[in-house]
């Protein structure tokens, strides 16, 4: 496959005092993904939206760029 634009939902939960990333969801546009943030802000402890370029065959990935962040949620966990 070749390097793709990828649109993410992180959600994390919380257990105890530790923060652990829970489901992780993929979008086909930055907006889709935007809104499905807000929706699992409701239901989970804490979300990111970010957007990723690289290459899912090989695992090769630029820096995500944080779009928003949703509760308790790490600043950057990737």
């Amino acid at each position: 496959m070749a390097p793709r634009l990828v649109f993410s939902v992180q959600t994390y939960v919380r257990r105890g005092r530790d923060l652990a990333p829970a489901a992780r969801y993929e979008f086909l546009s930055g907006v889709e993904a935007e809104e499905a943030g807000r929706d699992l802000s409701r239901v989970t402890d804490g979300v990111l939206v970010y957007a990723q370029f690289g290459d899912p065959d090989i695992g090769v990935w630029e820096e995500p760029e944080v779009f928003a962040r949703h509760g308790d949620a790490p600043r950057l966990e990737f």
